[in-house]
């Protein structure tokens, strides 16, 4: 998919975009969809077992803006599921 336009029209109306790896990823594409500073906005992770590393940092990086528990969006190769964290 060509996501670097998406991505950009998306930063354009003000949507903060966290891109998340796993497995084995493209990490240009990654950065393409991400918000600045990337260090803040990307991330990887070895597999969905161990996705919960990454909690701790999107609470801190969500929950003061938004002041309630964020919606994660995690997509697999056949499904994406809603995480509310708590």
């Amino acid at each position: 998919d060509n996501v670097k336009d998406v991505a950009q029209r998306a930063r354009d109306a003000g949507i903060e975009t966290f891109a998340i790896g796993v497995g084995r990823v493209d990490m240009t594409t990654l950065k393409q969809m991400a918000s600045e500073p990337l260090d803040d906005h990307v991330d990887y992770v070895e597999s969905y077992s161990v996705i919960e590393k990454l909690t701790k940092k999107f609470q801190e990086a969500l929950c003061g803006k938004m002041g309630e528990s964020p919606m994660f969006a995690v997509r697999g190769s056949s499904k994406e599921t809603l995480v509310k964290d708590k």
